[in-house]
């Protein structure tokens, strides 16, 4: 018996004076029982998951299921105060732990935990609280941990960063399809400029045409310019990305009066 306890002893890779340390030490009882009651939450919402998918598959079957429908409805409401009352307590034991490490009663490399807000709790978003392990693995007070992992400023840093990244990228595009909606206007009104344009885009052949023609050519043109009317207000604050001309197609005078005749339109 002895043996063998000596055996287990050694395979710990621990000392007994260590361990007897361990046993007592308040970090280390809290570090466990956060553990255990992250896990224990983490099975309630993976479950209360489950049963909402259920219910949603559900809800468009014959009436005599709706009797279960309700139960489920009803148990699940109840399960809420549970969860929440799991998240204060693992919210507390943080609390504790972040008091010890403050006080030097914890691992030299221990990392803060970080807290479950109740907000959005129950939709287990990838990004949630819920799927962090921060200071709680077994090898977190091995060694520093790096700042991307336990720095707040570091991960709020992160985040902004690639939310900028994606706003350059987002701007980019913006800019690509405004130069690509300028050009397409302008290649379109090339391709009845050889018509001399009276008035608000009236269109006079300069040779003998079919009247058909015309009257499309007409219909052409007053169209296109009523969309420069519309679309350059809405883009004028965005630089093209690689068309600089500032010619739309139509004239200004062109497009004003379009501008003022879809103003009239739309208050009549």
């Amino acid at each position: 018996m002895k043996l063998s306890l000596s055996n287990k002893t050694a395979a710990l890779g621990i000392e007994m004076k260590q361990l007897k340390k361990l046993h007592s030490s308040p970090y280390l009882r809290c570090h466990m029982n956060a553990c255990a009651l992250k896990q224990r939450l983490r099975d309630r919402l993976q479950q209360r998951k489950f049963e909402i998918e259920r219910i949603e598959h559900n809800h468009r079957k014959a009436i005599n299921e709706q009797k279960l429908h309700k139960h489920i409805s009803n148990a699940l409401n109840r399960c809420e105060p549970a969860v929440l009352s799991l998240v204060s307590q693992y919210n507390s034991l943080c609390d504790n732990m972040k008091t010890y490490i403050k006080d030097g009663n914890a691992p030299h490399h221990a990392a803060q935990p970080v807290k479950i807000s109740q907000q959005g709790l129950f939709s287990l978003d990838i990004d949630d609280e819920i799927w962090q392990d921060v200071g709680l693995e077994d090898d977190d007070d091995q060694g520093p941990q790096p700042p991307w992992l336990v720095d707040e400023e570091v991960r709020e840093g992160i985040k902004h960063m690639l939310e900028l990244d994606r706003c350059e990228e987002e701007k980019s595009r913006l800019q690509r399809e405004r130069s690509a909606m300028q050009s397409w206007t302008r290649v379109q009104w090339e391709a009845i400029e050889h018509i001399d344009v009276h008035n608000s885009c009236h269109i006079i052949n300069s040779y003998s045409g079919s009247p058909d023609v015309l009257y499309r050519l007409d219909i052409r043109a007053r169209e296109l310019t009523r969309l420069c009317a519309l679309w350059q207000p809405e883009v004028e604050g965005i630089p093209p990305l690689y068309d600089n001309s500032p010619s739309w197609g139509p004239s200004v005078m062109q497009i004003a009066a379009a501008r003022v005749a879809e103003r009239q339109a739309s208050q009549n």
